[in-house]
């Protein structure tokens, strides 16, 4: 059985994208799961909003992970745009050909499980590219999670959180 980590993305102070159908930042919405996400997927961690920079901020996230000693993390997230987008995306270091395969079965799950639309792995390349050092630091493989767009009525109401956590025990 592989040991899994879980990152609720942002922080307390920087929550992400607002989904005015959820009510909720993407933080909020999140940190909400992590009594089932321990019990049900694996440790879940927190980015520290004392430390400046988003790079440094990620860099002591991975060290604490890597000291747990997790097989695969989980970095959670959700998307917003314009509120026509929508769909699932997860991304994976360009050069991990496991989390490739993780991101691939966790897009398909959530499309048929949610009937969200499956936009599919996206390989993480780019140091500019939102989300790079979240990938990137940990010694583990790990997913940035985008299972549905917030701004996006029609995701909002397909996505069920059991069923997520249930994808993210599986997987």
């Amino acid at each position: 059985m592989k040991k899994k980590a879980v990152i609720i993305g942002h922080h307390a102070t920087d929550k992400g994208a607002w989904s005015k159908y959820l009510n909720k930042s993407e933080w909020d919405f999140f940190s909400l799961m992590t009594r089932d996400l321990e019990e049900k997927v694996g440790k879940v961690f927190f980015h520290n909003p004392r430390i400046p920079g988003y790079r440094e901020r990620m860099q002591d996230t991975a060290k604490i992970i890597d000291i747990y000693n997790p097989d695969l993390i989980f970095a959670l997230h959700f998307n917003a745009f314009n509120g026509l987008a929508n769909g699932c995306e997860a991304f994976y270091f360009h050069t991990n050909e496991t989390g490739k395969s993780y991101a691939q079965n966790f897009c398909r799950e959530i499309n048929l499980k949610m009937a969200i639309n499956n936009r599919g792995a996206k390989p993480m390349k780019d140091i500019d590219q939102r989300g790079y050092y979240e990938v990137y630091y940990p010694k583990a493989t790990t997913l940035l999670l985008e299972p549905f767009f917030g701004d996006n009525a029609s995701d909002c109401d397909r996505f069920d959180s059991r069923q997520f956590i249930q994808i993210l025990s599986e997987l």
